[in-house]
Formats: C-alpha cells, sequence, structure tokens
C-alpha cells in the first residue's frame, strides 16, 4: 500500500486498461472507499494521452448525474497523474450478465437501460458524447443503481466537429466510427444497441470473425435477430434494437430520452 496525498492511499488493483490500471483506495479525510485510476508511468510522459487523462477529469466535472460515475479530486505528482473517483461496489453488466442473470428478464433489463439512458442523455445535452459504451463501461451496484463509467476517449464536440482517429470497442463500435468520420450522440445511441441485444441474449452478435469481416458487418448488415440467439427473447425488442443500431444516423433514435420512451412503452 502506498499513499500519493497525505489522506490518500493505494490499497489494491481493481482492473487494467490500455493506459491506466484502477485501484481500490481510500480517503482517510472523507473516511470512505474510493477508486484511484492512475496513468502508467510508461505513458505519464506521452503528450497527448497526459492530455487525454487531464480532458477527461474536466469532463467528469461537467456529468454531476447520479448514473454516472463522480470524479472526487486530480492529482498530479511528478510519477504520474491520478483520478479520485467515487467507488462503485457491484459488478460491471459484462459480469452480471454472465455470471448472474443470462439472458436478462424485461423487468430488470428495463431497469438497468432506463438508468443508462438517463445518465448519457445528461452527458449529451452537455455536449460530451462517451464513444464507448458497452457493457463493462456500465456497473450495476449492490443497491441496483446504475453507473456509467470510464469516459476516458469521451470527447466534448458538436456534430460537425470531425477526426480521423479510430476510438471505441471493436464490436460495440457505430459506423461512424468504423469510418473515422465526425461522431455524435448517434455513436453511443447505436452502441447502446449493441448493448442491449446483449443483455437480451447474453451473447454478442458477431463470434469468431476477424476485424474487417466485423467492421463490413458494422457497416452493411443489421445485427442478427434475438431470437436467433435465444428463442425466448421478448420478440418487441428487436424493433427497438434495428432503431437504434440503423446505419445511417438520421433513422436512428434522435436522443436518448426516445429510446427510453419506446423501451419503456414496450416492457411496461
Amino acid at each position: 500500500m502506498s499513499r500519493i496525498k497525505e489522506n490518500i492511499e493505494i490499497i489494491r488493483p481493481l482492473g487494467i486498461g490500455g493506459t491506466a490500471t484502477v485501484y481500490e483506495g481510500y480517503d482517510y479525510w472523507a473516511k470512505e472507499r474510493i477508486a484511484i485510476k492512475a496513468l502508467y508511468k510508461s505513458v505519464f510522459r506521452d503528450s497527448y494521452i497526459r492530455k487525454k487523462f487531464k480532458q477527461e477529469a474536466n469532463i467528469y466535472l461537467n456529468l454531476e448525474h447520479p448514473n454516472i460515475v463522480r470524479l472526487m479530486d486530480f492529482v498530479s505528482t511528478e510519477n504520474t497523474d491520478y483520478l479520485i473517483m467515487e467507488f462503485v461496489e457491484g459488478m460491471t453488466l459484462q459480469n452480471y450478465v454472465n455470471n448472474v442473470s443470462g439472458p436478462m428478464a424485461d423487468e430488470r433489463l428495463l431497469s438497468v437501460f432506463v438508468q443508462v439512458l438517463a445518465g448519457l442523455a445528461h452527458a449529451h445535452n452537455s455536449r460530451i458524447y462517451h464513444l464507448d459504451i458497452k457493457p463493462d463501461n456500465i456497473m450495476i451496484t449492490n443497491t441496483g443503481k446504475v453507473k456509467i463509467l470510464d469516459f476516458g476517449i469521451s470527447t466534448i464536440k458538436d456534430a460537425n466537429d470531425g477526426g480521423n482517429r479510430m476510438m471505441g470497442t471493436p464490436m460495440f463500435m457505430s459506423p461512424e466510427q468504423v469510418d473515422k468520420v465526425p461522431v455524435s450522440r448517434f455513436s453511443d445511441i447505436y452502441s447502446l444497441g449493441v448493448t442491449l441485444f446483449y443483455a437480451v441474449t447474453a451473447r454478442m452478435p458477431y463470434n469468431q470473425i476477424d476485424i474487417d469481416q466485423l467492421f463490413d458487418k458494422i457497416k452493411n448488415e443489421p445485427l442478427p435477430r434475438v431470437v436467433e440467439f435465444y428463442p425466448y427473447a421478448n420478440r418487441a425488442l428487436q424493433g427497438i434494437i434495428d432503431k437504434a443500431t440503423e446505419k445511417s444516423i438520421e433513422d436512428r433514435y434522435q436522443t436518448c430520452e426516445e429510446f427510453a420512451y419506446e423501451l419503456s412503452n414496450e416492457l411496461n
């Protein structure tokens, strides 16, 4: 164990990412458990990565919402930078489906996804796009509250801003992300549609294909039918998944609020 500030101690690692490790920690002044996201020392000198890490901290400052994990502090030392976050006790949606529920029952699915959509709507209304929505970035707490994690590759943009850097997790990328064209809230809506498919079926839509085949399917083919993967799936959810994952942004849900409204109508 080691202290990064007088009051903040690292306890144990929780997870490893591409540029940072997340630890459980303890804040002796607040007398509470915390999560500490620490940049790898090997990338600390990379100006682009460090800039993105600081941007992540600034993004969290604009995202105070009960369904988004809360930033408590940003600590910079001579060796690396740290994000001090609220500690969320529970499991990711990925682990929940894999180890607890299997295909999710309609009532539980509605509760989880309405909360995710509320958090995303708040971010989108602040012109912040997550860009890596997937089951591993959705945490279900022990009390049933949902928290969106990891805005590390998110961006503050308007819909006309461009970029040529591919960002996201391939299975959950939108066609815009694959093509490296301007992204907006519609990419998050698409990714959440793929995440909904996973929650309904307990399976990823595409398996045992290479990255070029995956990207071709994302750009040109609708997702498979849920009943082909789970015959007891609620067939009414197929239309919602299809609309969320339309290839053209004009044909997708235009807002998270619209997505949540149609999901609630089908499952209530």
